[in-house]
């Protein structure tokens, strides 16, 4: 959200601090192929256009045959009643380093938020939304935000496992030269787990928005 957001902002954002990161990213040869076979049009240039074109972005989403919507309402129920107990013990699992900086207020949170009406309607969320940007649009200059960005990423991130999470540093670090990329000695919440080293690192970078 906060990537999107800077890119549609454009220049009235002054920097964006990303603590680990989520959505698509890909090689560089793999995003021009991609753009290429899109004629050169951005995803975000294909969602803008079906305010003229319903059809810009393929077929409207459509329930599964079998089952339809109740089906993957159905999912996200099961899926997050099976998860709910257990809260607790996967965040110490997604904090490898400090597994004591998982308290109680932090886990009644998550838990009291996965019971919100509409909660399991979200695991499913995924098939119904359309094409999404990649990092690499949202960080070009030209489609997107072209500002300073911080990205104190999660070396250790069990959640995606620590050479995906080390290989999209990698892959955000070649975006442009002004994307600073610090691997943390932390799992998936850098800022919870390590947060003197993270704040460290946004002290050093923060004169590179303020003077941007």
């Amino acid at each position: 959200l906060a990537s999107g957001l800077a890119s549609n902002l454009r220049s009235l954002c002054k920097g964006v601090i990303l603590c680990n990161t989520a959505g698509r990213l890909l090689e560089r040869d793999e995003f021009a192929a991609e753009l290429a076979a899109a004629s050169g049009q951005s995803v975000g240039e294909q969602t803008l256009a079906v305010r003229e074109d319903p059809g810009a972005l393929g077929e409207a989403y459509q329930a599964p045959p079998v089952g339809g919507q109740a089906a993957l309402d159905a999912f996200g129920w099961v899926l997050i009643n099976f998860l709910r107990p257990q809260v607790g013990s996967l965040l110490k699992k997604y904090y490898p380093r400090r597994p004591d900086a998982v308290d109680a207020p932090l886990a009644d949170a998550i838990t009291r938020d996965s019971t919100d009406p509409g909660a399991a309607n979200v695991i499913a969320s995924g098939q119904k939304l359309p094409p999404q940007r990649t990092l690499n649009e949202v960080f070009d200059p030209k489609l997107g935000y072209a500002g300073p960005v911080l990205v104190p990423q999660g070396a250790l991130d069990p959640l995606t496992g620590a050479s995906v999470s080390q290989d999209r540093a990698r892959l955000l670090g070649e975006l442009r030269p002004d994307i600073s990329v610090r691997l943390i000695e932390a799992g998936h919440c850098p800022h919870d787990e390590e947060p003197g080293e993270v704040a460290t690192e946004i002290v050093k970078w923060w004169p590179t928005a303020v003077q941007g």
